[in-house]
Parts: C-alpha cells; sequence; structure tokens
C-alpha cells in the first residue's frame, strides 16, 4: 500500500510540475529561438522570421481549420511594430500559410509592412500550404514573394456570407418581429429576403473593399501591366508554379531557400543569424484557456461570421 501511495504521489506531483511548466509557457511565451551562428557581437545583423497562420481577424483562434493557432491582428501588428525599430533585424520573413480573413485587420498588417520597409528593412514572404485573399493582400506589400511549387496563391477579391432562412422559419412556425430606426438598419437579416436596392448597397461596399485590394496588389506587383492584373484579380487561386508564371510571386523555393533570398537581398555575409519567438504548445493553452473542440470548429463557420466583409477564400 505505501509502494502504491508514492508511486500515485510521485505521478501528481509530476503532472503539478508539467501544468506549472505549460501555464508559464503559455502566459510568458517570450522565450527567442536563434537559428545559424549565434550572435557574438551585439552589432551582428539579423533576420527576425514571423508567422501568419489562420485566419486573419482581430480575434485569436484556437484550432481553427487550418490546423494552427492565428495570432490576432493585433498582435502580430505589436510584433511587427517593435521589429521596425530594432535596429539589430535588417530583415524580416514572413511566413505565411492562411487562407485570408477580415478586410480591416488584413490592412493593419499590410501597414506595418510597410512601416518595416520605411525604416528600411527588407521583408521576404515565404509561402506555405496557402496564401490566399487576405494572405496575399499582405504578402503584396513585401520586397520579395517566395512559394512552393504546390502552394496555393491568389484569390484576390472580397466576400461577404449572408444567409437568409425566412423559408425554414415560416415552416417552423418562427415570426422575427423587427423594429428599427431607418429602411436598411437590417439590411443582411436572415429572416426576410434582400431587396434589389440592398443587393446594390452591399455591392458597393464589397467593390469598394476590392478596389483597396486591387491598388495594393498594383502597387506591389509594378512590372504586370492593368490589363493583366485585371484579368488575374477576379478571386481564381493558382499553384505557386502557375503564379510564378503569371507574375504574382518573384521565387519558386522552400523555407530555407528564403532565408538564403533574405539574407542576400539585406547585404548579410555569410549564414545569417534567424531570430524566432516560440510559439507555446497549443493543446496546453486551449486547454488553460478554456477552448475546446466543438467551439473551434465553430469558429470557423461562415454562419456564425455571417456578415463580416472578408479577404478570404472559401472554397
Amino acid at each position: 500500500m505505501k509502494k502504491e501511495n508514492l508511486i500515485g504521489g510521485g505521478i501528481l506531483i509530476f503532472c503539478i510540475v508539467a501544468i506549472i511548466i505549460g501555464i508559464c509557457m503559455v502566459f510568458f511565451p517570450g522565450t527567442k529561438k536563434q537559428t545559424g551562428i549565434v550572435a557574438t557581437m551585439v552589432s551582428q545583423k539579423k533576420i527576425a522570421v514571423v508567422r501568419i497562420y489562420g485566419e486573419i481577424s482581430f480575434q485569436s483562434q484556437a484550432g481553427n481549420a487550418w490546423g494552427v493557432s492565428a495570432k490576432n491582428a493585433d498582435g502580430l501588428v505589436k510584433k511587427l511594430s517593435a521589429l521596425s525599430r530594432d535596429p539589430l533585424v535588417k530583415a524580416v520573413i514572413l511566413r505565411i500559410n492562411s487562407p485570408g480573413g477580415t478586410v480591416a485587420a488584413t490592412q493593419e498588417i499590410y501597414n506595418q509592412i510597410k512601416e518595416l520597409k520605411k525604416h528600411h528593412k527588407k521583408v521576404v514572404v515565404s509561402i506555405g500550404d496557402i496564401c490566399a485573399s487576405g494572405g496575399y493582400y499582405i504578402a503584396s506589400g513585401a520586397d520579395k514573394i517566395v512559394a512552393d511549387e504546390g502552394s496555393l496563391v491568389g484569390s484576390i477579391g472580397v466576400i461577404m456570407h449572408l444567409p437568409e432562412v425566412s423559408g425554414l422559419l415560416e415552416k417552423v412556425g418562427v415570426n422575427l418581429r423587427v423594429i428599427k430606426s431607418g429602411a436598411h438598419k437590417d439590411i443582411g437579416s436572415i429572416s426576410r429576403p434582400m431587396s434589389e436596392e440592398e443587393k446594390m448597397l452591399l455591392q458597393g461596399v464589397i467593390d469598394d473593399a476590392y478596389q483597396q485590394f486591387y491598388q495594393a496588389v498594383k502597387t506591389g506587383r509594378q512590372n504586370m501591366s492593368e490589363a493583366k492584373l485585371r484579368e488575374l484579380a477576379d478571386g481564381r487561386i493558382f499553384t505557386g508554379r502557375q503564379a510564378k508564371k503569371a507574375g504574382l510571386i518573384d521565387e519558386i523555393g522552400d523555407y530555407q531557400q528564403t532565408i538564403a533570398i533574405t539574407a542576400q537581398l539585406a547585404g548579410i555575409k555569410g549564414e545569417p543569424v534567424v531570430i524566432e519567438e516560440e510559439e507555446p504548445l497549443q493543446w496546453l493553452k486551449d486547454l488553460v484557456e478554456g477552448s475546446s473542440v466543438p467551439t473551434s470548429l465553430f469558429k470557423g463557420s461562415s454562419f456564425l461570421k455571417s456578415g463580416c466583409l472578408e479577404y478570404q477564400w472559401r472554397p
């Protein structure tokens, strides 16, 4: 019995220590990882890596459909702003694996890319599985875009999902009463069909957001003719190889090749020092923050995000 108690106590202590360490990793995730030659002098030039994974928004997204937790836009903006002021960082690699996200969140990150360049930092994008819509909007601000041959790239466009279930509500005997201050206050309501005037108003919103996207890509891909860009900017998706041929990216290459390309672009001689913030274990962060699998799955639902203006590829 004493032996069993000792074993049980040991397991309990181990679990408690593991949980404490995990909580520290979640709430104090500022550990830095360096690869390449370890810096021996403060003046050594560095390349910083920032990962943009999952749906882009102002909300944290745990366990999204793309398999990786996305930092919210505020966190990314804060990190990029700090890098722009760091004199030791000469270049930034954006490792993007994202189908896009909300319009405003995308634009705030894109604006920080411009700030990095104003501070004379070279910015290079390395595309993972996908860099679509808002992901590509952000990438268009970089000095170079590098993708694998099989990466998915593009989807230049805007989308808004507005479900309408008035027929279903009628069948189940549900009647929604709406009291509003103006004719269009409940525009996009699920409880009634949309009028032609309302469709026209929302199309105007979509068209304006599209022009903002188009202008960002036009600014970034200056060697592409306007006629060619108009042809490509209809929401279609490309492989990395197709995107290279079309002029939407600059190089075919993997992540390690992107590091070499970035070092050359930044004028760094020899093997570069690459700094990257380690992410805490996502499963533990989800546990501590009270996230659950069903909740995480529904976070990506088009229905639950209805009415949100998005630069996002949704197959």
